[in-house]
């Protein structure tokens, strides 16, 4: 199978993965949204909404997301973020934005250590199909599958269940996507300064 192929097999087993879910996720959205999605939905408040340039994401098929450190505040309340937005690449489709609180930064970064680690044990070996996932409160994923010893990684900017809101590449993407979300970690920290 040519890797243009083993992306696009990809693509659709993930699709059918996620799809299922959309209407579980639905019946507990309450649950599942962002302390910074929480405040960008507020009506009849005054928001000031300051956003940091972190960099992009650049994935296979012509897929990239951009990464931005976002803080929200209103008069007596100030959340911190990170905005991710995957730029659609259908005629009618829409670009697809997701959001991780500070706080759970940490624990992302450190999932991806894991699952590069698990990545690069299996890298080589021959497996029937295998998928390591992270997802955050807010429906982001990132993770990678391997099918035979092809792999491939994704990071995904929300539940949405579109192939829009996905990102595909090597399991390099998994890195620089660490490398952006320490940057804008730090770019938070200096913000509350």
């Amino acid at each position: 199978m040519n890797k243009k192929a083993f992306h696009l097999v990809g693509l659709l087993v993930l699709a059918l993965a996620v799809l299922p879910g959309v209407h579980a996720q639905e019946e507990t959205k309450a649950d599942t949204v962002t302390k910074v999605e929480k405040f960008l939905s507020q009506r009849g408040t005054l928001l000031i909404k300051d956003f940091y340039e972190i960099g992009s994401l650049q994935g296979t098929l012509s897929t990239s997301a951009t990464v931005q450190a976002v803080v929200i505040t209103t008069s007596g309340a100030r959340v911190r973020g990170v905005k991710f937005t995957r730029p659609t690449t259908s005629k009618y489709g829409r670009d697809q934005t997701g959001f991780i609180d500070e706080e759970e930064l940490a624990e992302v970064i450190k999932s991806i250590d894991v699952i590069t680690a698990e990545a690069e044990r299996l890298k080589g070996q021959k497996v029937e199909y295998k998928e390591v996932i992270f997802k955050t409160r807010g429906g982001v994923s990132l993770g990678f599958f391997q099918a035979g010893s092809e792999q491939n990684a994704f990071f995904q900017v929300n539940s949405s269940g579109s192939s829009d809101a996905i990102v595909f590449g090597e399991i390099n993407l998994l890195k620089h996507l660490k490398v952006l979300l320490e940057k804008a970690q730090a770019r938070l920290q200096e913000a509350v300064k």
